[in-house]
């Protein structure tokens, strides 16, 4: 068991939420079902560890030949595509689906813009201009996955180790979304586009 599944099912144990861990089969699998009240969920869990190129990275900080890093979001976007395979193999994908990420990477790679980085992946990066007050407005979104792709995704959520809390990013146009219900209020925060 991973520390993100142990601290996933700390939080729903501590909220009262019954859950079932799918176990490990050939074909690739979900890692959780939930029943939110009147339908079944499925959640993967995706852990972002620090891979081989992040690894040099802190060897280099901490031979003082590098200052500072900027995170690849295409590493967080593209685990969040992977889940795809997993639903769909199990065959879930008409019911609620939900990824969850945990960031376990060490500090010096840790990305501390990750909530606003699955923000712009999930709703799409926006372009913002002064108008004539001088106030910043939104002038252009561009397209992200929940805008025009990934509907079998009806939320991806981040889940934090020392709050163990969960942040969700609904999935509106997801075939199908997550309703508000009783067991979802139990978490914190709940961002829709």
């Amino acid at each position: 068991m991973t520390k993100s599944e142990e601290i996933f099912e700390s939080l729903l144990k501590d909220k009262g939420i019954i859950y079932e861990r799918i176990p490990e089969a050939s074909s690739r699998t979900p890692d959780y079902k939930i029943n939110l009240g009147c339908i079944d969920s499925y959640w993967e869990i995706k852990e972002l560890e620090k891979n081989s190129k992040e690894k040099e990275i802190i060897k280099n900080i901490k031979m003082d030949k590098q200052e500072a890093y900027s995170i690849d979001s295409t590493r967080i976007e593209n685990s969040i595509k992977s889940t795809k395979g997993q639903f769909k193999e199990y065959g879930v994908l008409s019911y609620p689906c939900v990824v969850v990420l945990y960031d376990s990477r060490e500090f010096f790679v840790k990305d501390f813009a990750f909530t606003g980085c699955v923000e712009n992946i999930c709703f799409g990066p926006r372009e913002y201009a002064p108008n004539l007050n001088g106030e910043l407005r939104e002038v252009k979104r561009s397209n992200g996955l929940f805008t025009n792709r990934k509907k079998y995704i009806s939320a991806i959520s981040i889940l934090y180790q020392h709050t163990k809390e969960l942040t969700f990013f609904h999935n509106r146009n997801a075939n199908h979304p997550l309703e508000e219900n009783e067991i979802l209020s139990k978490f914190g925060k709940h961002f829709r586009f």
